[in-house]
């Protein structure tokens, strides 16, 4: 049931972002002081230390896979193969071999799968499994959060607040709210409730 709520807070198209408003009926959340919020991660495929990055997937394996293996594999082994893969991926710039402490290169296919996956466990604790957002729409649209709040402005400062203390990891987030917003190529707007 969690994965399901993982896969449907994820969109990468802007058509499969307008689906997800409409199929998760969005506009039943919109009130008139319905607050439009958008939040875009600008260091989302470098945020992550290599070691939060094993951690955090390690924490999803375990708690979506009930600590089972995955075709024979164990969590452990998966963590050390991560862990290979990140220490061990090299470039080359003016002749000087260099590896990465944070995030990947941007030539990798596994790059934006990790980042998902990593920032999952944020989404999940702040948003997801928050008693004060359980009223609310999210959905992750790259590396951009959009969101719905029907609370109070003060609780939403609080809320934000708390979101950039929550991590260890230093999230660099451009914060964006009101009746209407843009999301990438999308113009939302709350018109009293519609």
């Amino acid at each position: 049931m969690e994965s399901n709520t993982l896969k449907q807070s994820v969109v990468n198209q802007d058509f499969d972002f307008i689906q997800c408003l409409h199929h998760h009926q969005c506009s039943s959340k919109l009130k008139p002081t319905t607050l439009l919020v958008r939040i875009k991660i600008r260091n989302f495929f470098s945020l992550f230390k290599h070691q939060s990055v094993v951690d955090r997937i390690g924490y999803l394996l375990a708690k979506h896979c009930q600590n089972q293996p995955i075709n024979h594999i164990s969590i452990v082994t998966i963590e050390r193969l991560l862990e290979l893969y990140l220490k061990y991926t090299l470039f080359i710039f003016e002749d000087y071999i260099y590896t990465f402490n944070h995030g990947m290169p941007n030539e990798t296919c596994f790059r934006t799968l990790l980042s998902n996956l990593c920032l999952y466990y944020w989404k999940t604790k702040k948003f997801q499994d928050n008693q004060q957002f359980q009223n609310e729409f999210l959905l992750q649209y790259n590396d951009e959060l959009f969101f719905t709040w029907n609370q109070s402005k003060e609780n939403f400062h609080i809320f934000l607040l708390e979101l950039k203390e929550f991590s260890d990891d230093d999230i660099d987030m451009d914060i964006e709210y009101g009746q209407q917003i843009n999301i990438q190529n999308i113009h939302l707007e709350n018109r009293h409730g519609q």
